[in-house]
């Protein structure tokens, strides 16, 4: 399953990275498209909840906006 978030506060490649290895602890996570200019991310992975993504966004500082 693929989903798509936008998220406030990304500005450099290591703030990527932090979220990044975050969003891997996720169960069931296969892979995150993260561009950092736009702020969007895609989430692929089996039974990603909105939550789980959501918490790991917080734990890496930064903000999961409403789509």
């Amino acid at each position: 399953m693929t989903k798509n978030y936008s998220v406030e506060g990304l500005e450099t490649s290591a703030d990527a990275e932090k979220l990044e290895a975050e969003i891997a602890q996720i169960p069931g996570f296969q892979g995150v498209d993260i561009e950092v200019e736009t702020g969007h991310i895609t989430v692929d992975g089996h039974a990603i909840s909105d939550e789980h993504v959501r918490d790991a966004v917080e734990a890496a500082g930064f903000s999961l906006l409403e789509e």
